[in-house]
């Protein structure tokens, strides 16, 4: 098979769903298969040189992506949130998606996303994602404190609530045993949140030392 093909790929961590049309549009294959390396490889056996693929951003997109790039003659990785016809689309199956991701790398209406091979370049941007959740993490637990505190009536807009003095004054004030434990627990979650954020940031800090885009942006005032 020497003609173009065009390959939508929906990626599961179970299961992976590949639909694959021509120049027409018409279907030459689609199947569903495990997700494991060998089986990722061998799904694009004897389709030829002429091969596209198109898959969404995610968790799975850059080992896959590292996987099929050198076998195939473009890759396109793109941003979920430009593909509305996949995410708002009443009909919802891994094939359908799949399907649709083929359909429009065919038509060519994809918003290809930049991905490096450097590796050095891609650990670095998962440190900084884990950086960014833990943030987000740190906010959301200390919001469910200040919600949890107000199903016995103690309402607090203050930091208070986060420091050790202010929490033992708030925890005397609850009556009830089991709620008074549950904000504990809490407390306990939120507590240990913090030296992880900056242990993860020193781990962001130190892997991008050596990039030189950095460093310029460090010398701007």
């Amino acid at each position: 098979m020497q003609a173009r093909v065009y390959v939508g790929l929906d990626l599961g961590s179970s299961v992976c769903h590949q639909v694959i049309v021509d120049a027409n549009g018409g279907l030459i294959r689609s199947k569903p298969f495990k997700t494991t390396k060998d089986n990722l490889v061998k799904a694009f056996d004897g389709l030829g040189s002429e091969v596209e693929v198109h898959i969404e951003s995610g968790e799975l997109s850059s080992w896959v992506g590292s996987l099929i790039q050198p076998i195939v003659n473009r890759l396109v990785v793109s941003h979920a949130k430009t593909l509305s016809w996949t995410a708002r689309d009443s009909v919802k199956s891994d094939k359908a998606d799949a399907g649709k991701l083929a359909e429009l790398l065919r038509i060519n209406r994809v918003h290809e996303l930049c991905y490096s091979d450097d590796e050095r370049r891609k650990c670095s941007k998962q440190l900084v994602v884990h950086y960014q959740e833990l943030t987000r993490s740190q906010a959301k637990a200390k919001c469910k404190l200040k919600a949890r505190l107000r199903l016995p009536g103690v309402i607090r807009k203050d930091s208070r609530v986060f420091s050790q003095d202010g929490r033992k004054e708030i925890l005397l004030s609850i009556e009830n045993q089991s709620t008074k434990r549950m904000i504990e627990q809490l407390c306990s979650v939120l507590d240990h949140l913090p030296e992880t954020q900056t242990q993860a940031k020193r781990l962001m800090i130190d892997a991008a030392k050596d990039f030189k885009q950095v460093k310029l942006l460090q010398s701007g005032p």
